[in-house]
Order: structure tokens, then sequence, then C-alpha cells
């Protein structure tokens, strides 16, 4: 492998037809504005109809500009540009019903906009976190803003049945509203109204076990109940890691916005979002000393026993480390006796004090530590173990009273808090320039970027979700790159004319691209076999496919989620604008996506 640090389907059905980006909006976009090539430039509301833009500037006559003589067009206020889907680790996007929306965060602040094509309540754009055990969701309501039943709140939802959801919500005139459907039908469904109150206010939804309660705030501290409810949801035993299995709940919680109606729209902000979930926050580091992260995933308790196995094929089995925190829930007061087993080395901290250590090799004998704890009081907690061994294993348990026999603890007397925070760097790469991509997708040859997460790809095709279309398929002799993690750093110049994955630790792996599932994409390697890689945990930076050779186009438009695609003509509708991509062919956007249409001239930066 090649070190590189110190040095960055449309099936042919589909490319014979129109390759569509559905929905009918307004005409008209707000605060934008159009450069001619002469260099006059003119604000206001901006209209496309077939070969001409219109200009309706807040005073006068509008304008009228043929597109042979525009030179940039702009169709949203800066703060939208590249509003795109770039969320910390873990966070996912889900459009549900006829909602189709987007999701920025800058700082701790969601920024939300949704549009709806349909009366279907349920209908949702929502951001989450995977959650496998109860807990809280919890955000601050600032602004919401637009037409049709406009809201946004918090929600929690079944994977296993998307019908089974509960929502609070805030609506644009003030109202609180509590939605739920805890069965399978829709008789299940079940609606309580709520006070009016003025933002910014607070949501909180608890699952705890049966129970779902929901609740809201004026100032985060004092909470008011607006209704409970039981779920039929069920627990499934799927936790298996060498140790058994644990019964688990399948489901998500997390933040959305909703506009009810056709041709409605909505935008919402939301901050001081946090998810408090039973079980303890496992960090999964190559090497020993804490510093390579891999993974980090909610592991409802400490009992492995991974043999002469690894937690991960990113790892391996005898040079990983993992660090677990969160808060522990004392299950009786006075002294709790803690009893630590390792196969490696292992240390304990309950609120900040090293209670039990264990040292080197599978004799090592099991440690104890006693803490005097008050009940229910929560306390933090961290273990750090390091697999020293080929056989790794470690095991926490407690002690209680004067039994003799340890018991391990349950997931209900861990809690884990986490929010969402994009640091400086991520929002300075958010703002980055359209040269190199500032959010996950896919590089075409001929230099359009599609802006998304990959779900899928095999050796023919790879699927992609963005902007709230569902697996868009596009033949792998048309993508040069897929990137799973934006990054300004990976060289691709060094890959030139060959094919492979630049990896997170400064490795370019030279192989053959076979599939990405499951959070993992494989490469078969002359000299390493076939290997996989993390894209969720950012081992995985890029996958190249093929060579780049940018086409001759005449405008580049560029998308609200961070896509830019070339184009050879382009013409307007009423609610839509048509391109000829040069690989693609027809594609039909609506003008709700667009913030930018750019003439190139003579032909678009070689991109790199």
């Amino acid at each position: 492998m090649k070190r590189w640090h110190n040095h960055p389907c449309i099936g042919p059905a589909l490319l014979a037809s129109a390759f569509l980006f559905c929905g009918a909006f307004l005409p008209w976009s707000f605060g934008g504005s159009v450069r001619s090539l002469d260099g006059t430039t003119f604000h206001g509301e901006l209209r496309l109809n077939g070969k001409t833009l219109s200009v309706a500037p807040t005073e006068g006559a509008p304008v009228s500009i043929e597109l042979k003589d525009l030179e940039r067009a702009t169709f949203a206020p800066e703060p939208f540009r590249l509003a795109g889907s770039l969320l910390a680790n873990g966070w996912n996007l889900q459009d549900y019903g006829g909602a189709r929306g987007m999701t920025r965060l800058e700082g701790d602040v969601f920024n939300m906009q949704v549009e709806g094509q349909s009366t279907n309540a349920t209908a949702a754009h929502y951001a989450h976190q995977l959650v496998a055990s109860d807990g809280d969701v919890v955000a601050r309501i600032d602004e919401v803003m637009g037409d049709g039943g406009c809201v946004a709140g918090v929600m929690i939802r079944s994977t296993t049945s998307s019908s089974l959801f509960a929502s609070l919500s805030l609506s644009a005139d003030g109202r609180i509203r509590f939605h739920r459907r805890l069965g399978p039908d829709a008789t299940s469904s079940r609606l309580t109204g709520g006070p009016t109150v003025t933002t910014p206010a607070w949501l909180r939804l608890q699952k705890r076990d049966r129970d779902v309660i929901a609740s809201y705030s004026p100032d985060g501290k004092q909470w008011q109940r607006v209704g409970s409810d039981t779920t039929k949801w069920l627990l499934e035993r799927t936790w298996r890691e060498h140790q058994g299995e644990l019964p688990l709940l399948r489901g998500s919680m997390g933040v959305f916005a909703a506009s009810l109606g056709k041709n409605s729209s909505c935008t919402a902000r939301l901050s001081q979002v946090s998810l408090t979930v039973d079980g303890l926050r496992g960090e999964y580091f190559a090497g020993m000393d804490f510093t390579d992260l891999r993974f980090a995933r909610i592991d409802p308790g400490i009992q492995f026993d991974w043999k002469e196995g690894a937690p991960d094929p990113s790892l391996t089995r005898a040079n990983f480390s993992v660090r677990w925190t969160g808060k522990f829930l004392p299950p009786k007061s006075d002294e709790n006796r803690f009893v630590l087993e390792a196969d490696g080395e292992a240390t304990l901290w309950i609120d900040g004090q090293e209670v039990a250590s264990v040292g080197r090799g599978k004799d090592a004998a099991p440690a104890t530590g006693s803490m005097p704890l008050r009940m229910g009081t929560p306390v933090d907690a961290k273990l750090e173990f390091k697999a020293a061994t080929n056989t790794a294993r470690v095991k926490l348990s407690l002690l209680p009273g004067y039994q003799r026999e340890a018991e391990i603890i349950s997931m209900t007397n861990f809690v884990s808090q986490f929010s969402a925070i994009n640091s400086p760097e991520s929002i300075a790469l958010l703002r980055a320039t359209n040269d190199l991509p500032a959010v996950r997708g896919v590089w075409l040859r001929d230099g359009t970027f599609l802006a998304g997460s990959v779900a899928r790809a095999d050796v023919s095709a790879i699927r992609i979700s963005f902007g709230g279309r569902k697996e868009v398929s596009i033949l792998n002799s048309l993508v040069a790159r897929v990137i799973f993690r934006p990054s300004r750093q990976v060289p691709f110049d060094i890959a030139e004319g060959r094919t492979g994955l630049f990896l997170r630790n400064g490795d370019f792996l030279e192989g053959d691209f076979e599939r990405i599932e499951h959070g993992t994409v494989s490469v078969s390697s002359v000299l390493f076999g076939l290997k996989r890689f993390r894209t969720e945990g950012n081992d995985a930076l890029a996958v190249v496919l093929n060579g780049m050779v940018p086409a001759k186009v005449m405008f580049r438009i560029r998308l609200l989620d961070g896509s830019s695609l070339g184009a050879t003509q382009l013409s307007g509708g009423e609610n839509d604008i048509t391109i000829e991509e040069p690989l693609l062919g027809r594609v039909v956007l609506a003008m709700s996506e667009v913030f930018e249409i750019e003439r190139v001239q003579p032909a678009p930066p070689r991109l790199r």
C-alpha cells in the first residue's frame, strides 16, 4: 500500500429518459440576483421560463435576460449555499410520506428545510440516531416558519415498522401537539393538543419500557406534561457478541420538520438537541494508545468475549483498545462492589476515582473495588481496555449485598448522553468552494458531483440517496470516485490510472472495487486479498473506480444539497429546469433545488 500523508444506476433505461427530480414548487425564488455578460447586476425574485430568466425587483418593472447573455444567477440566500446533509457522525436523514427536505448542522444548530406534496399527516423530514434502548430526546425549537401545516419537533420511531412513531411538535402558529401511532394500524393513531407557546420552547419525548411521555418547557428546566401513551413496540433478541443475547429496541430518536399540503414549504431552526439512552458509549481504537478511533457505538453492557476474533473487521485481534464512557445509576445505596475481569489490560473509574484494574494475561485474577454511592444518583463511569492477547475478553459485574456471585450490570443502570455538534473544521469545509466536495457523494467521470450517501453498490452499479431521493442507480462505468468522508487532503493525483481506496490512516490500497453494504466498502487487492473497511466510522475516505475527464459544458448548476452538475444546454419550465448533462442525458430539476446557475467559459476547471 502506498503511503500518501505529507503529500486530499443510472441504468440504460433511465439514461434514455429523463433523470427526474420530482416535485412542483413555487416558480419564484426570493432574494436572488442575476449578473449578465455585460456586467449588469439585478436583484429580486427570479423566474426561469424557457430560454429567458425574469427578474422581479422590489420596485419597478420585471427585467428579462436571455440565457445566452447570462453570466450567473443565484436563486437562494448565501446561508443556504451547500446546505446539504453534513451531519456529525452517526446522524442519518430520512424523508417520509410526500416530504422532501434537507438539513445542515452549524455548531449545534439544525437548520431544516422541507417541502410537502401531500396531506399525509405522518410526512416528515427526519434527522436521527439509531438507538437500541429506551431513552429521551430533547430539543429547543428556536424558529418555525412556513405555509401549510408547518411544524418541527422531536420524534421517536420504530425501525422495524415505519408506521410506529411518536412525535411532539411546535407549529408555526405556536401550538404544541403530541402525535403518535403506537400500534400497527391506522386506528392506533392519536393526537393530543397542547398549549400555545412562543419560541424558544423546549420539547422532550421519553420512552420508558412501554410508556412514551411528551413534555414541554419554556426554559429547559421546568417541564409540563402534554400527554403519555403505551407503545406496542416489541423488543428483539438481537445483541450478540460471543456473550449471548440481550433484548434490544430497534428504533431511532431525533428531530424533524414537516410541511403538509401541496406545494407547501417549511423552514425550522432547532438547537441544544440531545439524546439520552440506556447503555455505554464504546469507542473502538486501532492500537493501544486510544488515538486512532475506528468507530463508536452504544453497547448495552460490558460482557465481551471475542475469543480469537476482533470486534470489527477494521481492527486486529490483539492490537486494539476500547474506551467505554457514560453514567452509572447505582441500583442500591451505600457500598457498590464492582468485579472486573479481562484477558488484557483494563481499568475502571467510577465518579473519577479508579476502583479496579486488571493486568495483562489470561491468568490475571479478577479485580474488585467498592464505592459508597446513592441509589439512582448518576455518577461518571469510564472503563478502558487494551487487547494485549489474541483472546480478548472483558467483563464488568456488580456484586450485590453479601452474595457470592456477581451479576452483569443491566443496561438500564448505564446512561449515555450525546448531542450533535459540527466542529469548526467541518463548518469551514461546508462553506468551501465547489472545487472539492464539501459533503459525501459521487463524482461522475465528467466532473458532475451528486451529494448524498451511497446506500449500497456492487460491481455493476452504485445506488445513492440524495436530496430526498431514494437509491438512484448509476452505472459504475460512469463513476470516478465515491466520497465517504469529505476531506481536502486526499491526493487523488497519486491514483491516476489506478483504482483503489484512500484510507484515513494515510494508505492508498490499490485494488478492484467490489461492493458497498452494511456500512462497509470492500476492495479486492492482489497483495492483501478481499479487505473490508467501515465507511461510517471514517476508516474509508474515498474509493476510486475510474479516471476523471471533465466534459466541456456551457453551464454549471449548483444545488442546495451540495451537488454540482454540468450542462451543455438548459431551459426552464414553470416550476423546473431541464438540462442536458453529458453522461446522464436529460435531467429535470425542481427550481426549489437550485442554488446557482453559472456560465462556464470555455470549460469547467479540472477537478482534483
